[in-house]
């Protein structure tokens, strides 16, 4: 950081105070800049995976057997803990847990659920004995989540804002429940004996906001998209838009090339329903502009490809307004490309999102640009995962919901029936592009 008006200070960096981000990658004392650090971090992670996986793969047959007895030998000892009368608690049995689901889930997913451990679970029940943990108390933990307020700077509660929301709260609860009903297994099969699960009558959170509050319309998607690719969110954050002045020209091209992109992930997740380790994962050789259509086979987390959450690849029908957003993605790739002398990140093998050489694009700065795009046109600033809730809300009024349960890659049938039923029928991707095309007609939103 330097002081502000310092003629280092990055243009529309971070402020914190009287300080501003610098620019470049370090500063005097050799030490990373903000920014810098940041993009370092996805590849430190992935590097750290890695180490871990070479180290797994290295090791001996007899060490990894002798890595399992010592686990195994853990989990007795809990387990006659247990069966001794001793005051087994909350968090040994959801360290017991969260261990055992390191090699079951996604990286992404076992990081997610340690974190929810560390910052709320363990903190408030982990030291409650096993036998002492009642309906009442996983309530009150509910409850006082919900009513959790945010804080400003100062660390002063913001009235009428809370730190968590709904679906935080929500897995949170979940959480909860899948700790104690691993509890509940008999010790023989690896659990703690407990006799009930207290956590499982147990309301969750209500969310009040009316349905339109909680995902985009389809007139939405597409002034969201536009506003992209226009390069609204750098207008938001004071960055010089893709067209600027004193801008070169192949890094004007990279700029509207980059803003197609965003473009094209947004009318992606909202048009077609594709999750964010999906959106990341696809490749051009998945895209048939003749069969209207997109082959989702597979999702990155971490940086590593993995299969789709529901563990199988689909297809998914390709509305008109996609087909449009891709196509001036690739012309605008092939713009930039040619700018710079070099052959177009396009075949089979490219990320469609990717960048202008072929790597993957960042799905945590997409989500900002997404939300600062949002803002400039005055949308309200969801998270990526809407965008899914979204299609999946508009393509339940075209289609049964054994189709809707196909396109969106639901596991259960019943995850798709929330969204209730409507008609099944032929020529999906015309359907559903006529059927978005009288939506926003209808629901039409100007941007400004």
């Amino acid at each position: 950081m330097v002081p502000t008006g310092d003629k280092r200070a990055k243009t529309g960096g971070e402020a914190l105070g009287a300080w501003v981000e610098r620019s470049g990658r370090t500063m005097p004392d050799g030490t990373l800049t903000l920014a810098a650090a940041r993009g370092l971090v996805p590849a430190v992670m992935r590097r750290y995976d890695e180490g871990q996986r070479a180290a797994t793969e290295s090791a001996t047959p007899e060490q990894i057997k002798a890595a399992e007895l010592r686990e195994r030998a853990r989990r007795l000892q809990d387990q006659a803990k247990a069966l001794e009368g001793d005051q087994v608690t909350f968090g040994q049995v959801a360290e017991t847990w969260i261990a055992g689901k390191r090699r079951t889930v996604k990286a992404s997913t076992w990081r997610s659920w340690r974190s929810q451990l560390d910052v709320h679970l363990l903190p408030h029940l982990g030291h409650v004995p096993l036998a002492e943990l009642d309906h009442a108390a996983i309530d009150a933990f509910v409850r006082d989540r919900e009513q959790l307020p945010k804080r400003d700077e100062d660390g002063k509660p913001i009235e009428g804002e809370r730190a968590l929301s709904v679906t935080m709260v929500g897995a949170l609860l979940v959480r909860a429940r899948a700790i104690l009903s691993f509890a509940c297994r008999p010790t023989e099969a690896g659990g703690f004996g407990l006799a009930a699960n207290p956590a499982k009558y147990v309301e969750g959170p209500r969310d009040d906001r009316p349905t339109d509050e909680q995902i985009f319309t389809p007139a939405e998607i597409v002034a969201l998209a536009a506003a992209l690719a226009r390069g609204a969110h750098r207008d938001e954050e004071g960055i010089m838009r893709a067209g600027g002045q004193h801008a070169r020209e192949d890094a004007r091209l990279m700029r509207r090339a980059d803003d197609a992109r965003d473009a094209a992930a947004v009318l992606l997740g909202g048009f077609c329903g594709l999750r964010r380790g999906e959106l990341v994962g696809l490749r051009w050789g998945d895209v048939s502009f003749t069969d209207a259509r997109l082959q989702v086979v597979r999702s990155v987390d971490l940086g590593k490809i993995v299969k789709p959450k529901s563990g199988k690849g689909r297809a998914v029908p390709m509305p008109q307004q996609v087909a449009d957003g891709l196509i001036a993605l690739e012309r605008a790739r092939k713009a930039h490309a040619a700018s710079l002398g070099i052959e177009p990140a396009l075949g089979d093998d490219d990320p469609v999102l990717g960048t202008a050489l072929g790597d993957l694009m960042d799905p945590s700065a997409l989500l900002r640009r997404v939300k600062r795009a949002a803002k400039a046109i005055g949308l309200k600033p969801l998270g990526l995962h809407r965008l899914r809730h979204s299609y999946v809300t508009a393509a339940r009024e075209a289609f049964s919901v054994d189709l809707v349960q196909r396109f969106a890659g639901h596991a259960d049938q019943r995850t798709a029936a929330r969204y209730a039923h409507a008609r099944a029928g032929d020529d999906v991707s015309d359907r559903m592009s006529e059927h978005l095309a009288r939506q926003i007609e209808q629901t039409a939103v100007k941007a400004t």
